[in-house]
């Protein structure tokens, strides 16, 4: 790495988009924030004032969305039935079916595209004895676009996969 720059307290004030004051009030409170001292003069290296700031920036907002320790026993106890009775409104909401697993979710949308996928790579063997003679592009667009939106019906239809799935199992059966 290049040779760090160094810059007086004005400079990395306006850098750090703060005002002068604030970085004196950073050398006096943190420890870490970094500078050096060369006489009466102090200088700031840019690169790690401004790692310095983004890191702090990150463990403020990490601090603002963590839950704070508890701070005594009654505070414990009402964080406990808090918690107690969040888990019970999740389980209820399972049985309700008003929420659901993000795994289950995820299977079902893998089988439906896993249905769509097999519907499309069997519509060529399918459909091409229907456009084997059509000699003119128009009329062989009008009839893909009919393949097409049957197709696309027939997927619609059986948005819970039950013919599709039973065309595999014949599928198997034959193989």
């Amino acid at each position: 790495m290049a040779t760090e720059r160094y810059v007086d307290r004005e400079e990395i004030a306006f850098l750090l988009e703060v005002e002068p004051r604030t970085i004196t009030n950073y050398v006096k409170r943190y420890t870490d924030f970094p500078s050096r001292v060369s006489g009466r003069d102090r200088t700031f290296p840019v690169h790690r004032c401004l790692i310095w700031q983004r890191d702090r920036i990150v463990a403020s907002a990490v601090a603002d969305v963590s839950t704070p320790a508890p701070t005594n026993i009654a505070d414990a106890v009402q964080r406990k039935a808090i918690a107690d009775a969040a888990l019970a409104e999740l389980k209820l909401a399972k049985l309700r079916g008003d929420v659901v697993a993000v795994e289950a979710a995820a299977k079902e949308i893998r089988d439906a595209f896993g249905r769509v996928r097999m519907r499309l790579l069997s519509t060529p063997g399918e459909y091409a004895p229907q456009i084997l003679h059509i000699e003119e592009i128009p009329q062989a667009v009008v009839r893909l676009r009919q393949l097409v939106d049957t197709v696309l019906a027939e997927l619609q239809s059986n948005a819970g996969g039950a013919a599709i799935d039973e065309e595999e199992d014949d599928e198997d059966e034959a193989a």
